[in-house]
């Protein structure tokens, strides 16, 4: 599970392309993704972009990537 406040839920997925499988963790959030839509907020969604990346460097060789996906 990804560290992080806005992080609410995540698991894992794989995905069949074009240079092999890869294992895709999907965080779930409560933060709005579109910078139009009231409540934005781009410091919280950042730091959140940040919490992934750091989860995936940490394990490297089991995550290739992330996805968020917004619960609003």
């Amino acid at each position: 599970m990804i560290d992080h406040p806005n992080a609410k839920s995540s698991s894992t997925m794989k995905i069949v392309e074009s240079d092999g499988l890869k294992t895709v963790i999907v965080v779930d959030t409560d933060l709005k993704l579109n910078r139009d839509d009231p409540g934005y907020d781009g410091v919280k969604l950042q730091s959140l972009r940040d919490a992934c990346k750091n989860y995936v460097a940490a394990h490297h060789g089991q995550i290739d990537r992330y996805s968020i996906r917004s619960w609003n």
